[in-house]
C-alpha cells in the first residue's frame, strides 16, 4: 500500500521521534485492546461458578459466623433465613449471641441485602423454677436454626418462620441442662418478609414439663403426645418447613437424652390448617441409619427441600473426624408416610447425591445443612464452619439436586 507514491514504511521512517511513539504505542493498545475487546464481549453474562463463602455486606464485621439457611420464594422475592452468631446488644450490654436474620436476594441471588430479624432478637429476663417464684438465673431467650417458608392461601400470614428457641445463662453451671429445658419451636407470621411479624407463638414442645410452669401455659401443642413412639423423647431442634402442594411439611431433630448432643433421630410432622395443627407422620431416619450409608456413626439431622415438587431430605451424617460430612440427598419415597427410598436388600437410605465439604480446611463441627430454590443460580446453599476463618459460613455450591 502506498500513499502519494511512498510506502507506509517510508512514511513512517520520516515522522519525528515523538510521533513514532505514538504510532508504536498506539499499535501495541490496539493490539492488546482487541483480544481482552473479544474476551469481554464473549464472556459477558456468564457468571463464574466458584464455590465461595456468600458475603453479606449490611451485617456486623465482627460476627462470629453464618449457619443453617433456609430459604422460601413467592416466586417474585427470595428469602433467606439464616442464623447469625455475633455481638448483639442485650438490654443496653454487649453479647455474644445467636439470632435470626432475614435477607432479601438481588435478581439471580447474585448478592444479598438484610432487611429483618422478624422479631428474633435476644431478649434478657430471669427465668424460675417450676414454683413460679424461685429464679434459676437471669440470662438470655435466643433462636436459632431458622426455616422459613412461603404459604400463599393462609392471607395475611402467607410468610412464616420457625425457629428453635431457649434459654441460655451463660454463667450457670448447668447452662446446656437449662437450655435443653426451657426450649420450644416458634413460630412468627407476616403479609410480607419485611413485615411486621406477629407476635411469637411457642408452637411445639416436647411436652408439658418441657419447658416447665409456668411457661408449659404458653405451649399449643406437645410433640411426644402425637405419636406413643416418641415418649422418650427429651426435646426438639431444627425445624425444616417446606410448602409441597398446600400443606406444610415439619422436619425436627429428636433427642433422647438431656446429655446427648447430636440427634437420635429425624421425624416428620404435618399440617393441613396452614401450621396452627400438627401430625405425626413418622420418623424417616435415625442414628442407625448412619451406618447404612457408609463409614459413619453420627447423624446430625437436615432439612427439608423441594425440588420440582417432589420432597427431598439433605441429611448430614459424621464420622469419627467430624460431626458433620457434607450434604447427603435422600428421595421420599412417601412423605405422607415419612418414607425415603431405600435399598431394597439392605434398607439404607439410598444417597442419590452427596455434597462433600467446601471450606479448603476442613473443621471437627464441619457442616453440611442445606437450603434450595431453583430461582437460585447457584443450587445449593450449605453451611459449614471452616478452620480458615474460624467461623461458620454459608457456600454457594453451584450443585443442583439432582442425581447427576
Amino acid at each position: 500500500m502506498q500513499i502519494h507514491g511512498k510506502s507506509l514504511t517510508e512514511i513512517f521512517g520520516m515522522l519525528p521521534f515523538a510521533y513514532k511513539m505514538v504510532v508504536i504505542i498506539g499499535t501495541c493498545f490496539f493490539l492488546f485492546a482487541m483480544p481482552y475487546s473479544l474476551h469481554f464481549f464473549f464472556t459477558a453474562g456468564i457468571i463464574k461458578q466458584v464455590v465461595e463463602p456468600l458475603k453479606f455486606p449490611l451485617l456486623d464485621t465482627q460476627n462470629i459466623g453464618v449457619l443453617d439457611p433456609a430459604i422460601a420464594t413467592d416466586g417474585d422475592q427470595v428469602i433467606m433465613a439464616h442464623t447469625m452468631i455475633g455481638a448483639n446488644i442485650v438490654d443496653g450490654q454487649k453479647r455474644i449471641a445467636p439470632q435470626i436474620v432475614l435477607e432479601r436476594s438481588t435478581p439471580g441471588c447474585r448478592s444479598w441485602i438484610t432487611v429483618s430479624s422478624a422479631g428474633f432478637e435476644p431478649k434478657q429476663e430471669p427465668v424460675y423454677y417450676p414454683d413460679a417464684v424461685t429464679e434459676v438465673d437471669k440470662g438470655t431467650w435466643v433462636a436459632e436454626t431458622p426455616s422459613i417458608v412461603y404459604d400463599p392461601e393462609d392471607k395475611g400470614r402467607e410468610w412464616k418462620i420457625f425457629a428453635y428457641r431457649y434459654f441460655w445463662t451463660g454463667n450457670h453451671a448447668n447452662t446446656i441442662g437449662i437450655a435443653k429445658y426451657y426450649n420450644y419451636i416458634s413460630m412468627r407470621t407476616a403479609a410480607q418478609p419485611q413485615g411486621p411479624w406477629s407476635p411469637e407463638e411457642w408452637m411445639l414442645s416436647a411436652n408439658a414439663q418441657r419447658p416447665p410452669v409456668p411457661y408449659d401455659k404458653f405451649v399449643m401443642h406437645h410433640i411426644n403426645d402425637l405419636n406413643a413412639s416418641l415418649s422418650g423423647m427429651y426435646f426438639y431442634s431444627r425445624p425444616s418447613v417446606v410448602n409441597l402442594k398446600g400443606a406444610l411439611f415439619m422436619s425436627l431433630s429428636a433427642f433422647k437424652e438431656q446429655t446427648d448432643q447430636l440427634p437420635d433421630r429425624v421425624i416428620l410432622l404435618a399440617s393441613a390448617d396452614h401450621g396452627k395443627n400438627w401430625g405425626y407422620l413418622g420418623t424417616p431416619l435415625t442414628l442407625a441409619d448412619a451406618k447404612l450409608v457408609g463409614d459413619y456413626n453420627k447423624l446430625a439431622g437436615g432439612s427439608l427441600i423441594v425440588k420440582d415438587g417432589r420432597l427431598i431430605f439433605a441429611a448430614v451424617f459424621g464420622d469419627k473426624k467430624s460431626e458433620g460430612q457434607g450434604t447427603f440427598l435422600i428421595n421420599f419415597a412417601d412423605p405422607l408416610k415419612a418414607q425415603l427410598e431405600r435399598d431394597e436388600k439392605t434398607g439404607a437410605p439410598v444417597v442419590f447425591k452427596h455434597l462433600e465439604r467446601n471450606s479448603v480446611a476442613a473443621s471437627p463441627t464441619g457442616g453440611g445443612f442445606a437450603a434450595y430454590t431453583s430461582l437460585c443460580k447457584q443450587g445449593l446453599f450449605v453451611s459449614e464452619f471452616s478452620e480458615v476463618t474460624k467461623s461458620f459460613q454459608i457456600f454457594k455450591t453451584w450443585k443442583q439436586p439432582d442425581n447427576d
